[in-house]
């Protein structure tokens, strides 16, 4: 037997390429049906989620434990069949598409591990989890609730009351009719599209992620869900108020570009960088204070 032979014969027999060839089969299956949804915020979402579940099995490659039973490889390769199967019947996207990693995770995990083993996955499972979570806005309805119960506001009201503040403050003559913000030459009506409910459950989901990768303490654990809370709620307030500004100003090209066009997910971009930059910065501060505690 040649010396190509024996390695192609090596690579074949060893389990942790056929585990690493279907995982990689199933990304790319679900970066192609999120494509086809033309929904870029939960297409970079799944990027980043991705980016971290595979740095963390990549981090933990060598202390796996890549046993498993007949019974859990059975199941495990029956649950990505039938998903397999049912992408070929997806019409559309919606609640399968939210579901399909952390269903097929679960069946990878099985194959690779057995059901005793998925523990071994913790910190993956809870990162899928929350990619599965239903809706653009899971997280932030929680908070929402949490503001109506506590000051009878939710997240339209609140974006209203900041916008008309700002302008008050930048010197135009402004009142507020509860989400209606009143200018001298427009009424702006803020509605829920505009509350700011799906950037920030996607910082959410982010603050999420970044306590699942990186250990922190009770103070920063609360810090990192707060942070993301009150940046989109700023960032997205400002955004409200340049509109406004715009509408009263009566340019509805810069208007619509704002509003519908590329400058809405400008305004998505700036958040995730600030709060990027604010989580650094927390986790910098924790590591120089580890050697201390």
């Amino acid at each position: 037997m040649t010396l190509y032979k024996m390695h192609a014969l090596k690579f074949v027999n060893n389990s942790k390429y056929w585990l690493l060839g279907i995982a990689a089969c199933l990304v790319t299956i679900h970066f192609y049906l999120s494509s086809k949804a033309d929904d870029l915020e939960a297409m970079s979402l799944s990027i980043i989620f991705w980016g971290a579940i595979i740095s963390l099995i990549w981090e933990k490659k060598d202390d796996l434990n890549l046993e498993s039973g007949i019974f859990s490889s059975l199941f495990g390769s029956v649950i990505l069949v039938l998903m397999l199967f049912k992408t070929t019947q997806l019409s559309s996207s919606g609640l399968f598409l939210q579901l399909f990693p952390l269903i097929c995770g679960l069946g990878l995990g099985l194959i690779a591990s057995g059901v005793k083993g998925l523990k071994q996955y913790w910190q993956e499972f809870i990162l899928l989890l929350v990619l599965a979570l239903p809706g653009e806005r899971a997280l932030s309805y929680l908070f929402e609730q949490l503001t109506t119960l506590t000051i009878s506001e939710d997240l339209t009201t609140l974006t209203a009351k900041f916008a008309a503040f700002t302008l008050g403050l930048l010197g135009f003559p402004v009142s507020l009719d509860q989400t209606d913000i009143i200018l001298p030459n427009t009424v702006v009506n803020v509605y829920e599209g505009c509350s700011g409910a799906r950037g920030m459950d996607f910082l959410l989901r982010l603050s999420i992620l970044i306590l699942v990768m990186f250990p922190t303490d009770k103070l920063r654990k609360i810090l990192a869900p707060v942070a993301a809370i009150l940046v989109a709620l700023i960032v997205n307030g400002f955004r409200v108020t340049l509109m406004s500004y715009l509408a009263n100003t009566g340019d509805n090209q810069a208007f619509d570009y704002w509003h519908l066009g590329n400058g809405s997910q400008i305004f998505g971009v700036i958040a995730v960088v600030i709060y990027g930059f604010i989580c650094f910065l927390m986790l910098r501060q924790n590591q120089s204070e580890e050697p201390s505690s």
